[in-house]
């Protein structure tokens, strides 16, 4: 009996230890779907993508509020439409959403899911598993990412990860100075002299970038400018577009270029694209060369002329060559060329003349030496290697003096 006793005594203690851990009423009502803070799955997210990438020796994603806010947007759309889709409500692609939110990038990806469960870890593994997800999670050249995650209640979480390679534009003019300094970097690097850029070439060179932005006819060349080389290039990346030239520049034949640069978008660029062009202009080949190698060009193709029509050769004359070298040094210190020689005796003549390549004879100077010139003997040469607006490459003024 007193065995007993102690067992009904012992059974009551045990239902009554029982009785305190019973849920009431109101903790047995649990919600069908557990809910999680959808900010903290969004950061959870991130930092899973960004692990996936440390693994891969992959430059860290930072995270962008607008993006974010551009992803928790579709998100809410998606829950709206019930759907995964890349297209908005209205329609709109990703790379709508970018351009009318104001990005500018050079690369972009996106993610879309749908999970029933808020464990970030069972939402991202299988993003991972999907080669197109894992491509853009691992994109090597992205750099910024939005997560946004809407909850429809007692159902799941869409889930929306916005990817960019991301552009910063910087101000055109600042552009414009980056890359004539770089250009001229390289160039010093080679041992070669800085290119002078013309300003009358850099306007025509922002005018022509400006209409290929645009998609526009290009200026006609000025007829000043002379031969030049215009070298085109479009590109997100200022790099990139400056590749397009960058061993063109180290040619020695150029010493004055134009710059232009026009930042844009445009259909081939919706995110926004750099445009530059730069036009070089080659220098007379003959610039450098020994004025008295040049004396003996002009000499050989006036004897050529003359021995071609059955005339005696002119014979070159050292006081000669120093009168017409004084007269042309004269002439062009007062802007004159009729100034050049004053006078004209009986038994002198002079000719002037300006040629860009001193191996070539204007017609206007082959019929002198064929007609009214005829019967001088002795030839002075002077040569003045000068640049203005009508030879901006430079050309050859040349003095020409004789004698019988």
């Amino acid at each position: 009996m007193k065995r007993l006793s102690i067992f009904i005594l012992v059974l009551l203690f045990l239902l009554s230890l029982c009785s305190l851990n019973l849920p009431s009423q109101e903790q047995k009502k649990e919600p069908l779907f557990q809910i999680k803070e959808v900010m903290t799955i969004e950061k959870d997210l991130l930092g899973l993508a960004n692990k996936e990438r440390e693994k891969k020796g992959l430059p860290l994603l930072s995270l962008s509020s607008g993006l974010s806010r551009l992803a928790r947007q579709h998100s809410q759309d998606m829950a709206g439409l019930q759907r995964l889709s890349h297209a908005s409500f209205s329609g709109k692609s990703y790379q709508d959403r970018l351009v009318e939110a104001g990005f500018y990038f050079i690369s972009i990806g996106e993610n879309v899911a749908f999970s029933e469960t808020f464990v970030a870890e069972f939402i991202h593994q299988p993003l991972m598993e999907s080669p197109e997800h894992r491509k853009n999670i691992l994109e090597p050249s992205f750099d910024q990412a939005g997560i946004g995650v809407v909850l429809v209640e007692n159902k799941g979480y869409y889930i929306t990860q916005d990817f960019i390679q991301s552009l910063e534009p910087e101000e055109e003019a600042k552009v414009e100075t980056k890359i004539q300094n770089r250009i001229n970097a390289l160039r010093r690097k080679a041992s070669l002299p800085p290119l002078v850029y013309l300003q009358d070439a850099n306007s025509y060179a922002r005018e022509f970038s400006q209409k290929k932005a645009q998609h526009k006819p290009t200026p006609p060349c000025p007829t000043h400018f002379g031969e030049n080389y215009v070298i085109y290039a479009s590109s997100p990346s200022l790099e990139e577009a400056q590749s397009v030239y960058q061993h063109t520049i180290l040619d020695s034949i150029y010493e004055n270029a134009g710059l232009g640069v026009s930042f844009r978008r445009n259909k081939e660029y919706p995110g926004g694209s750099y445009f530059v062009t730069l036009i070089l202009f080659p220098e007379n080949k003959y610039k450098y060369m020994d004025k008295e190698k040049i004396r003996q060009i002009v000499l050989l193709n006036i004897n050529e002329r003359r021995d071609k029509k059955g005339l005696p050769k002119l014979k070159f004359d050292e006081n000669l060559s120093a009168a017409a070298e004084k007269a042309l040094k004269d002439g062009l210190t007062q802007g004159n060329h009729s100034s050049i020689f004053p006078t004209r005796t009986r038994d002198a003549a002079y000719m002037f003349f300006i040629t860009v390549d001193p191996t070539v004879l204007s017609e206007g100077v082959k019929d002198k030496i064929e007609g009214e010139l005829v019967n001088y003997r002795k030839i002075g040469i002077g040569i003045s290697f000068q640049k203005n607006r009508e030879y901006p490459r430079g050309a050859f003024w040349t003095a020409i003096l004789l004698e019988r």
